[in-house]
């Protein structure tokens, strides 16, 4: 028993803490202005209607307040490592549901015009289950979107077009869609 305690102890303080420089209200450094700047255009790109100051809203918010949250839940490296110590009850926040809903209920805080923000799960209701976001062109599926996973890389904001992440199998679950996205 004294050596799971020594080892639980080493485990407990070799962990990486997760501490970002974020303000809300503004782009704080040339790598931030960056990855908004990119990310804005992957939005673009989804659909020529797509205003242009509100994929930049999407983007500045996604990159930044996916660090607030990862600085606000206190996160620890590696994400799954986070999740033990929520189950363990020494953190309250930080699994993947609630990146996924802090962050989507931000974005629909913009009233978005002519993107839809869509919940999707991998494995639901199994062990493993993941949850994230997928943003949209206004009424388009899934399959046509970008995927936003601020859990992935512990608040550093994980995007990529929905047909290039191979990593989780995404589908929609369409009552967390209507009730916290834009879907109706």
């Amino acid at each position: 028993m004294r050596y799971v305690i020594l080892i639980f102890v080493i485990v407990i303080l070799s962990a990486c803490s997760v501490k970002y420089d974020v303000n809300l209200n503004e782009e704080n450094n040339q790598e931030d202005i960056k990855t908004i700047n990119q990310l804005q255009e992957d939005i673009k790109e989804l659909s020529a209607e797509i205003n242009k100051s509100e994929a930049y809203q999407v983007a500045k918010i996604s990159i930044l307040y996916s660090k607030y949250l990862a600085n606000e839940y206190e996160l620890v490296q590696p994400p799954l490592y986070h999740n033990s110590l929520i189950q363990m009850g020494l953190k309250k926040r930080g699994l993947c549901f609630h990146f996924a809903q802090d962050l989507i209920d931000k974005l629909k805080l913009q009233n978005l015009k002519t993107i839809d923000l869509h919940w999707v799960v991998h494995d639901q209701s199994q062990y493993w289950e993941h949850s994230s976001i997928i943003l949209s062109a206004k009424g388009k599926s899934i399959q046509e979107g970008i995927v936003l996973d601020a859990w992935r890389n512990s608040g550093n904001l994980y995007w990529s077009n929905f047909i290039n992440d191979t990593q989780y199998n995404w589908i929609e679950d369409i009552t967390r869609s209507q009730y916290y996205g834009t879907i109706k």
